[in-house]
């Protein structure tokens, strides 16, 4: 799945995130793995960060990570047999603010006006699909995305649902359904 946020600027976790600090750890991003969900403590459900994941977690991993204004982006190479791979897919196409990515990752800094600003990202562990996460509002960020039109929002899902991807694309060709429309912001 293509273009998908995994890291924003701003957290609700009380954090805020440099865009030096995120361009400087592109590389700590590619490659790294996908999980479904955050680890927690099974007994608190809190998140155990440094935790090690077992093997039903892992969904795929992250690649072509890049960095933009507002965060960084990656493409999810997924396996197609994980139990969570078609609703995460469906998710993509239908309802892309269900979930969201948010990094399991060390950052330093220091606290600034009751924000703690992260000027350095030193490890990476992990990209994971949640839902709720802290610095996006969805898989590619509705709201302030790039994706301006429905075409392009077509063309970012890449293979995911080839078949049907196609059709609509070759409706938006056909003049049936305007390519340029914009997409609604909520």
């Amino acid at each position: 799945i293509s273009g998908l946020k995994i890291v924003g600027v701003n957290s609700t976790n009380g954090r805020r995130y440099s865009l030096d600090a995120l361009r400087n750890a592109v590389n700590l991003y590619e490659n790294k793995p996908a999980y479904c969900n955050h680890p927690l403590d099974p007994s608190t459900g809190k998140p155990i960060p440094g935790r090690v994941r077992v093997v039903e977690d892992a969904i795929g991993k992250w690649k072509n990570v890049s960095a933009k204004a507002d965060g960084l982006y990656a493409d999810l190479h997924y396996l197609k047999s994980h139990p969570m791979s078609e609703r995460v897919c469906e998710a993509a196409e239908r309802m892309p603010d269900v979930f969201g990515c948010s990094h399991n990752a060390v950052g330093e800094g220091e606290h600034v006006n009751g924000i703690f600003e992260i000027t350095s990202i030193p490890e990476v562990r992990s990209v994971d699909i949640v839902c709720g996460p802290g610095t996006t509002s969805g898989l590619f960020e509705q709201k302030g995305t790039n994706m301006k039109t429905w075409k392009q929002v077509f063309e970012s899902i890449g293979s995911l649902h080839e078949s049907k991807r196609k059709k609509l694309l070759s409706l938006m060709e056909d003049d049936s359904m305007p390519a340029d429309m914009p997409m609604p912001e909520d």
